[in-house]
């Protein structure tokens, strides 16, 4: 402006000295303001030209900041979504651990503010966990385009879907999700972490972008972000125009390398009718997306507008020409600093930004690939600030050997050719520990296609790297662990119908071969190998467990070998994966021989029978005993019976008197013959037991009036002794039904046994209704019981009679020799005290015949108590 200036006065000089006259003046000055008006619309086509330009760079830097954004926020939410995906495909979904994933998810969410929510889905649609949104289930979630497309793709990247509105406050979110995958490789669920859209709002409006602007994020030409003025209340963006996308798609051939473009004034038909716009668009990598920005040419030149009105008036005077052309200098110089500032300001804010990446070391090279930007997460990846790498090469931090080879150069240089490179490496940080990082390099151009650095991200992923190792090296210690223990090894791919055993598995059966990883066989060949008695058996445990029938599956079966021969194995297994419909996939066991513990079971069956059949022999020589006690005791009593009624009629002294001795040796003989009839008759009870021909009559008694015909036939027993007997008995009568006979012989038995072992004292005879054994405090016994009945105890209410002396007591130990047959628990015992040792035995069996049960409870040398309790048969009278 200063040199058309002074060329305008230095023209206007020489005009005034070619001509003094008034006429030529006004003609110069006619000619003058032609050349000015032809001037001036000359510079308002340049000026027009310039403002379009500025604008066009203006909405190229507001794409390239927003993708720059939007690149980061969808990174940032990978992030998270990626490494929950590696610990579920790592660990699985279940149990405690996903707990643990579930923290981690919820700290990380809380350190990137930016994550609304993370969700954790299974193959079904199915919450594995979420962090805040109440309530969705599978048939919502089924719906969803991020599940649908991970459902039904099996590439491995990330996944930016179109906004939703959160289940819980019905906000707009952006999905990104990342699929996982089982162990074989089948579909194992979706997790996906949701952004705020009001975080790309705020950031658009960061930008400083007119009210007229639009700033939208498309995916295959279809919005999945709306603009920044309201996008909770606008919905989402309006649809690319086709002609804008048919542009957009010719142009990104020309910019492949620098993913952004200009589309100059476009005559677009939008919402408000056909109008011309200016468009700029960048494209967001790694994720699909691209940025369009548009300003209504209306808006870009609404400064020069202004301008040329100003000019056009300026034209008919030249003073205010003039001072217009000024004021118009004025002013653009004024708009280009303030668009300047702008900038400034913008990329203040993208630096800012990137500094509170701290998971990721971002930093930009120039073309020479010296640091030129360092942000905090690259400090604390590398340990190096900031102060000490820009500036320099980028291989401050490389291993030795990388500088030799100059791979930072190398890999710049590939970026450059190729558009983008991506790598894995070990490197150093500033304290000489090593890690292992991602590395991604992408070459920067300018609107123009000029190259002028680089743009690199670095992600460490020692961590991950490490996990995937152990869990390797997790794999083959089990696998070592299970063929070091003498098992093959079997995995069955129900799909293919194949399955993959191990060396152990062949060495089993005698075969040879197959590599370090075993071999291949046929299901049908398995099947084929098996007995053909077991297979029917083995082939249902197989479809139950396989149909989700039973928890695990295991068979017992034989298997032919290499020789031909046969050998019983253990086969043992589960469903190692299902389908989303619940079909297995894949099922993985083991194969243990036990050919050895079946020829032991055999020869135990082997045992067994002969057992069995002595038992038998046993049985048959006890009936036959039974019998001849039967028949021998009624032989030998008839004559008994005839010696001690001869011998009563002698004492009698009906032939004839009888001197002191004769008397004497009778009374020996009589006391001799009835021990031996009370034998006799012991003999006979049990032989009758034995044999089953001892019948129950079960009737009415009346307990007291029982008890007191045995206390009464046992007084004068108990008179030889000088013992007291004493009858309890409630003054309410107890009728119960049993079998007198039975139940007046345990008595007998009971309180005989009492009398004969006590010495002094006394013997009480109690009869009682309780639930329980009781032990009297009175007399200080313990309470320790010895049941004779075929029950432990007797539940309700039960009649109870209780046997106690003052006796000799019985130990400890001997209490569970009281009910066997034939013994007495001393032998010093059995000379002291006369009798068979069956008298407890068959009152125990008399006992069981009549439901009944027989305690004991006894200290040694102070007592016992002997307790009947009888079945719950009882009429009370009142």
């Amino acid at each position: 402006m200063k040199t058309f200036a002074t060329s305008f006065a230095q023209r206007l000089r020489t005009l005034r000295a070619w001509t003094g006259h008034v006429h030529v003046g006004v003609g110069v000055v006619a000619l003058l303001c032609v050349f000015l008006i032809s001037i001036n619309v000359q510079h308002a086509l340049k000026s027009r030209a310039a403002a379009i330009a500025s604008n066009e760079k203006a909405l190229l830097s507001i794409a390239q900041s927003a993708a720059g954004h939007a690149s980061v926020a969808f990174g940032l939410a990978d992030t998270i979504a990626h490494d929950l995906a590696l610990e579920f495909e790592t660990y699985g979904s279940g149990g405690e651990r996903v707990k643990e994933l579930q923290q981690t998810a919820n700290a990380r969410a809380a350190e990137i503010r930016l994550v609304k929510n993370v969700v954790a889905l299974d193959e079904g649609a199915n919450v594995i966990f979420r962090l805040r949104d109440p309530g969705a289930g599978a048939a919502q979630f089924q719906q969803r385009e991020f599940f649908i497309h991970h459902r039904d793709h099996r590439e491995r990247t990330p996944y930016v879907s179109h906004p939703v509105r959160a289940f819980s406050d019905q906000r707009w979110v952006v999905p990104v999700s990342r699929r996982f995958d089982r162990p074989d490789g089948s579909f194992a669920g979706v997790v996906v972490a949701l952004i705020d859209q009001s975080y790309f709002d705020s950031f658009h409006r960061s930008l400083g972008t007119g009210e007229t602007d639009t700033v939208a994020l498309y995916y295959t030409m279809q919005p999945t972000s709306i603009d920044g003025k309201s996008p909770a209340s606008n919905g989402a963006t309006p649809p690319l125009d086709a002609r804008l996308a048919a542009l957009i798609a010719r142009d990104i051939p020309r910019r492949s390398l620098s993913g952004v473009g200009i589309i100059g004034a476009e005559d677009v038909r939008g919402q408000s009718g056909r109008r011309q716009q200016l468009y700029a668009f960048a494209h967001v990598y790694s994720f699909g997306q691209t940025v369009v920005v548009t300003r209504p040419l209306t808006a870009a030149l609404s400064a020069w507008d202004a301008a040329s009105r100003v000019a056009t008036q300026s034209a008919t005077v030249t003073t205010t020409l003039l001072a217009f052309m000024m004021l118009a200098l004025f002013l653009q110089v004024r708009g280009r600093r303030a668009a300047e500032g702008a900038m400034q300001r913008k990329d203040h804010q993208f630096a800012l930004m990137l500094d509170g990446v701290e998971d990721y070391g971002i930093f930009m090279l120039d073309t020479a690939g010296r640091v030129v930007t360092w942000n905090v997460g690259a400090e604390r990846v590398t340990g190096y600030p900031a102060g000490e790498v820009i500036g320099t090469v980028d291989d401050v931090f490389c291993l030795p050997g990388d500088r030799v080879d100059d791979r930072a150069a190398r890999i710049l240089a590939t970026a450059l050719a190729q558009g983008r490179e991506e790598n894995e490496g070990w490197h150093l940080r500033r304290d000489g520990t090593r890690f292992l990082v991602n590395a991604i390099t992408t070459p920067l151009h300018d609107n123009q296609g000029a190259h002028y650095g680089y743009l690199k991200v670095l992600r460490d992923i020692t961590t991950a790297r490490k996990i995937a190792e152990h869990l390797q090296a997790s794999e083959v210690r089990w696998k070592y662990a299970l063929e070091g223990a003498g098992e093959g090894v079997w995995d069955v791919d129900i799909t293919a119908k194949m399955a993959q055993v191990s060396v152990a598995y062949q060495q089993m059966l005698g075969y040879s071969g197959g590599g370090n990883d075993g071999v291949q066989i046929d299901e049908a060949d398995w099947a084929a190998s098996l007995h053909p008695d077991d297979l029917p058996r083995v082939a249902a445990a197989y479809l139950a467990h396989r149909n989700g029938e039973t928890p695990n599956y295991a068979a017992e079966y034989r298997i032919r070998c290499a020789d031909g021969s046969y050998k019983w194995v253990l086969s043992r297994g589960m469903v190692a994966s299902r389908d989303g419909a619940g079909r297995a996939l894949r099922i993985i066991g083991t194969h243990a021989d036990i050919s050895h513990l079946k020829s032991i079971e055999e020869r135990l069956h082997q045992q067994n029978a002969l057992v069995m059949e002595k038992n038998a022999e046993l049985e048959q020589a006890s009936r036959v005993k039974s019998e001849f006690l039967a028949n021998m005791s009624h032989e030998l009593r008839t004559p008994l019976n005839a010696v001690l009624g001869f011998t009563g009629t002698i004492l009698m002294e009906l032939p004839g008197p009888l001197n002191a001795e004769q008397r004497k040796q009778l009374e020996i003989v009589r006391e001799s013959g009835r021990h031996l009839l009370d034998l006799i008759n012991e003999l006979l009870d049990l032989s009758k037991i034995e044999s089953g021909n001892r019948d129950v009559a079960l009737k009415p008694v009346a307990c007291q009036a029982l008890l007191q015909d045995v206390v009464r036939s046992l007084m004068p027993l108990a008179a030889q002794k000088q013992l007291v007997v004493d009858l309890l008995a409630p003054d309410d009568s107890i009728d119960i039904m049993t079998d007198a006979k039975l139940l007046k012989q345990i008595l007998i038995n009971l309180i005989g046994n009492a009398i004969k072992f006590t010495e002094s004292g006394s013997v009480t005879v109690q009869l009682r209704i309780s639930t329980s054994v009781d032990t009297d405090p009175g007399t200080g016994i313990d309470a320790k019981r010895q049941s004779g009945a075929a029950r432990d105890g007797t539940p309700g209410e039960c009649v109870w009679i209780d046997v106690q002396d003052t006796g000799i007591g019985i130990r400890e130990e001997d209490i569970g020799k009281l009910f066997l047959p034939f013994t007495q628990i001393e032998a010093a015992l059995s000379r002291r005290f006369e009798g068979t040792g069956l008298g407890l035995n068959v009152s125990k069996r008399y006992a069981e015949m009549l439901g009944a049960s027989l305690h004991v409870t006894s200290r040694y040398g102070q007592g016992s108590r002997f307790s009947i309790c009888l079945p719950a048969r009882i009429a009370q009278a009142a």
